[in-house]
Order: C-alpha cells, then sequence, then structure tokens
C-alpha cells in the first residue's frame, strides 16, 4: 500500500519525457537488426570531440553574456546532436541487455 502510494507520488511529480523525432524514431527502430558489435560502438559513442569544446565554450560564454543568434543556433544544435548520441547510447545498451550482456560495470561503456 505505501509503496503503491509513493509510486504514484513519484509519477506524479516527474515530467513526462518529450517525444523523440520521427526519423529518431525509425531509426531506433532499426536497431534490433543490428549486431552486437555495432550495438557496443553505438553503446560507447560519443559526440566529436571538437563539437564537445565547442559546446563547452558556447555554454560557458551563455553563463557570461548573451550569446548572438548565431552562436544560440549553434548552441541549440549542438545540444540536440548531444541528446541524439545519448539516445542512441541508451537504446544500444538496453538491446545489448536484452542480448544477455552484463552492463552493470559502467566501464564496460566507455
Amino acid at each position: 500500500m505505501v509503496f503503491a502510494l509513493v509510486r504514484n507520488l513519484v509519477v506524479q511529480a516527474t515530467t513526462p519525457l518529450p517525444d523523440l523525432s520521427p526519423d529518431l524514431e525509425m531509426e531506433l527502430s532499426a536497431f534490433a537488426q543490428l549486431s552486437d558489435e555495432t550495438l557496443w560502438t553505438l553503446a560507447r559513442s560519443t559526440l566529436p570531440k571538437s563539437q564537445q569544446t565547442r559546446l563547452a565554450w558556447l555554454n560557458a560564454e551563455a553563463q557570461q553574456r548573451a550569446l548572438l543568434t548565431e552562436e544560440q543556433s549553434e548552441q541549440d544544435r549542438l545540444v540536440e546532436e548531444y541528446g541524439r548520441v545519448l539516445v542512441r547510447r541508451a537504446e544500444a545498451a538496453v538491446l545489448l541487455k536484452k542480448r544477455g550482456y552484463d552492463l552493470s560495470d559502467p566501464a564496460v561503456l566507455q
């Protein structure tokens, strides 16, 4: 009884996740057909270093001043791409887990 009450409160208090774009949904649906090797590559993928560096710089600049329109657009694009990378990684990890791989040690995804 208490567990159900706490669960209901947590569910009510959390904000629902935004819907994924149709193109990303289609991409993720194809992941089930990928080889384990390809899924491992996706599960360990990151935003390229140059994009990470640029996004970090834009984020730091945004703390100091208002970004120019072009900078804001670039920041938005990089944040979106970062989110896509995270979603791909998560989907690949879920599938690897379903295929029986032990992902309890986060180091296996680095």
